[in-house]
């Protein structure tokens, strides 16, 4: 009785243990299919989460392309306007551009706008303001440009890096410099004494190169100089001299703008004329009105 008892008490025993065997045995399947079903919908979601970035990056790559094709008006770039003149066909505006800070020069403005294009410059015109039919002028500087034998240019080998050649306040602080020089100038040479105004027309540097353009008029009160003796009277001063004045080595300290064309086959180029004014030379020559800030349109 006793063996059959043991045997049966045994038998229950492993039929236990064989049960709390499977139960654990499903369990862990359990927690197994649960572990991949979570896998799986981490995957899922990281897969969802590329593509949304991906679109994201797309989305953003595009809406660059589209900032970079504008004027840039809608990015860093704004413009004032200084008055309005209105008839009753025509309006014209006459404004600035500013980007932060910075103030640029007319003579940019309007290369950006020619490059830019009329028929982009007119939709954009449009889309703002459905009831214009036509743009007469796109863009031109407020103030006429002076006659080419009044303009004489200087070329500066390079700037700093941090120089921003198309901001007003470059082109003002060069002007300054400049009118410094041709005091210096005119000590030198000169008996009798002018303060003379140097007022930049535009500014321009070629890709790839260091050099800087500046192309200029000097004036002597209202009256503008003659491009051929502005010219002559600096470049009365030595190279270092000049750079001494303007903080920049010159490459060429001055020429006049009807002096500078493209040499024929076979030609050398023309240079820049070295006049030694006399004294008295400085002379009234019609004036002509310059500003670089509005532009028309």
């Amino acid at each position: 009785m006793k063996r059959r008892g043991r045997g049966r008490g045994e038998e229950e025993e492993r039929k236990s243990k064989s049960k709390r065997t499977g139960e654990e045995r499903t369990g862990d399947e359990r927690r197994g299919q649960k572990r991949d079903r979570e896998g799986e919908e981490k995957g899922e979601r990281g897969k969802k989460d590329k593509t949304g970035e991906r679109r994201e990056e797309r989305g953003g790559e595009e809406k660059k392309r589209r900032g970079q094709t504008r004027t840039g008006k809608e990015r860093t770039c704004r413009t004032k306007v200084e008055h309005d003149d209105c008839s009753p066909h025509n309006v014209t505006l006459v404004y600035y551009v500013t980007s932060g800070k910075t103030v640029h020069v007319a003579s940019r403005v309007v290369e950006a706008l020619n490059v830019y294009g009329f028929d982009k410059l007119l939709s954009d015109v449009r889309q703002h303001i459905p009831l214009v039919r036509a743009v007469l002028v796109p863009v031109a500087a407020w103030m006429p440009t002076p006659s080419i034998h009044l303009q004489l240019r200087t070329v500066l080998r390079f700037v700093g890096p941090s120089d921003n050649i198309y901001s007003c306040s470059f082109v003002q602080m060069l002007e300054q410099r400049l009118e410094n020089a041709f005091d210096e100038a005119q000590d030198k040479v000169l008996e009798t004494y002018n303060r003379l105004a140097v007022e930049i027309q535009s500014v321009s540097q070629e890709p790839g190169s260091p050099a800087v353009s500046l192309v200029y008029v000097v004036k002597n009160q209202d009256a503008v100089l003659n491009g051929t003796i502005s010219s002559g009277l600096l470049n009365q001063l030595t190279a270092e001299l000049v750079g001494y004045f303007l903080f920049y080595p010159p490459l060429v300290i001055a020429e006049p703008s009807d002096a500078i064309c493209e040499p024929l086959e076979g030609q050398t180029a023309v240079q820049p004329h070295r006049v030694t004014p006399a004294p008295g030379a400085l002379s009234a020559t019609a004036p002509e009105p310059h500003h670089f800030g509005p532009v028309e349109i």
